[in-house]
């Protein structure tokens, strides 16, 4: 996917909405501009002054217009994070991943049918601007300390390296792995070592409640 796709997709909403309200400024369809002199000044006027309720949007109108499609992108990318089982946690947005959704069993290359998550993935990030994005791999315990520590880190930067193509900032990202070591589940019984392996995408200081507000 091209580097600016999505950051394309994520700003053609605003510049549709300043079309929009552009257009509202004109004449309305079949009216006649106004005729005018070889001076150039208006055929009824004597100033060429503008009359009330004309001419170009005042800024208190640019500023709603700009307000008003910054927290219709806002919501969108609160569905997506939402969609995507985000939480707030400690002032972040913390992206839970299962492992199952991304990888085939002890490899680090993204499978092709889990692109299409990262990609709303990255859709979400980049409204962010230049927020730190930390991307941390996690697995269960069975096998070597050694093993899942490297599995962690391949995995991790595998992620990254993906959000990085579709448009996130590459000074933004870091990937991190952790192993073993950070379980949220117990790992003696199957469903407790799947909820372990798993990948965590952390958007540093933002908080989804705070979104679309």
């Amino acid at each position: 996917m091209p580097p600016n796709k999505i950051r394309h997709g994520v700003l053609v909403l605003l510049a549709s909405t300043f079309s929009l309200a552009a257009c509202g400024t004109g004449a309305g369809e079949g009216e006649e501009a106004p005729a005018t002199d070889a001076s150039g000044s208006g055929a009824d006027s004597g100033g060429g002054n503008l009359e009330a309720g004309g001419g170009e949007p005042t800024q208190p109108d640019v500023e709603f217009h700009e307000n008003e499609s910054t927290s219709s992108v806002e919501r969108q990318v609160s569905e997506t994070l939402s969609d995507l089982g985000a939480e707030t946690r400690d002032g972040d947005t913390v992206v839970t991943l299962p492992d199952r959704v991304l990888f085939d069993t002890d490899e680090d290359t993204v499978r092709s049918d889990a692109e299409g998550t990262l990609d709303d993935l990255a859709e979400a990030i980049v409204f962010f601007d230049d927020a730190p994005v930390i991307v941390a791999g996690h697995t269960d315990s069975d096998g070597a300390k050694s093993y899942n520590q490297d599995l962690s880190e391949r995995r991790a930067e595998s992620v990254a390296d993906y959000l990085d193509g579709a448009g996130v900032p590459e000074g933004s990202i870091t990937s991190e792995g952790h192993g073993e070591t950070d379980p949220v589940a117990s790992n003696d019984d199957e469903d407790g070592r799947a909820e372990n392996r798993r990948v965590e995408v952390v958007i540093e200081g933002v908080e989804l409640d705070e979104l679309g507000e």
